[in-house]
Formats: C-alpha cells, sequence, structure tokens
C-alpha cells in the first residue's frame, strides 16, 4: 500500500508541475487484480476516502478534497 501512495503521490506533483500549479478536481484510480467482493470493500475502506490514497495527497494541503472515482477492471 506504501508504494501505491508513493506512485500516487509522484503522479500529483507531475500534474501540479505541468498544469502551473493547478490541482485536478478529480482523481480517477483503475485497479485490477482485486478478487471477490470482499476485497474490494477493504480496499475502497483502505485506499479510499478517509484513506492512504487521499491522506497522501492530502499532505500538499489539509482542505484540498478531490473527488475519487475508483474504476475496477475485471
Amino acid at each position: 500500500m506504501e508504494i501505491l501512495a508513493e506512485f500516487l503521490k509522484e503522479a500529483f506533483q507531475n500534474y501540479v508541475k505541468r498544469n502551473q500549479g493547478q490541482r485536478p478536481d478529480q482523481i480517477i484510480v483503475y485497479r485490477d487484480g482485486v478478487g471477490g467482493p470482499t476485497y474490494l470493500d477493504k480496499c475502497l475502506r483502505v485506499e479510499g476516502p478517509g484513506g492512504k490514497l487521499m491522506s497522501a495527497i492530502k499532505q500538499f494541503d489539509v482542505n484540498y478534497d478531490p473527488k475519487m472515482l475508483y474504476i475496477f477492471v475485471d
């Protein structure tokens, strides 16, 4: 999970740098290889709003609250 948060943080920094300081209004996360409904729920709890991925983004600004769209690829 830690490495996923690092990748997201790096992607966020690159986005802001290339877009003159603008932050994205929405972040789309594509997830593949997540098996079964139980693991889907766990994935959303751990990674989703209030989870580690959003915490990594909030390190830039506590008041920044983008929409997150999760797409699970089967």
